[in-house]
């Protein structure tokens, strides 16, 4: 079966729920380096906090994020938190 052209799998917005913060709570508006692989590359985004959802929208999309991965907020080298992908849209 045809899927169509792979950047129909490429999102540029993560929401996710089951926050975890390590520290103080993001404030909304706040640049972060997202990794939602555990060993993939960190990927420049901007988190909307509200209440107990997050959202990310990414400078550049990302190929084949589903639910239920984990997303890790990072401010340079320290861990912001991470929060369990809920829906993945394009902006």
């Amino acid at each position: 079966s045809d899927l169509g052209p792979p950047e129909l799998l490429d999102v540029t917005v993560i929401e996710g729920v089951h926050l975890r913060w390590a520290g103080p709570i993001a404030q909304s508006g706040m640049h972060v380096g997202v990794q939602v692989r555990a060993h993939g590359t960190e990927m420049p985004g901007v988190v909307q906090v509200d209440g107990e959802r997050v959202t990310i929208t990414l400078n550049e999309p990302v190929r084949g994020l589903a639910a239920g991965q984990t997303a890790v907020m990072n401010d340079g080298t320290r861990v912001v938190g991470s929060a369990t992908v809920d829906r993945t849209r394009r902006a």
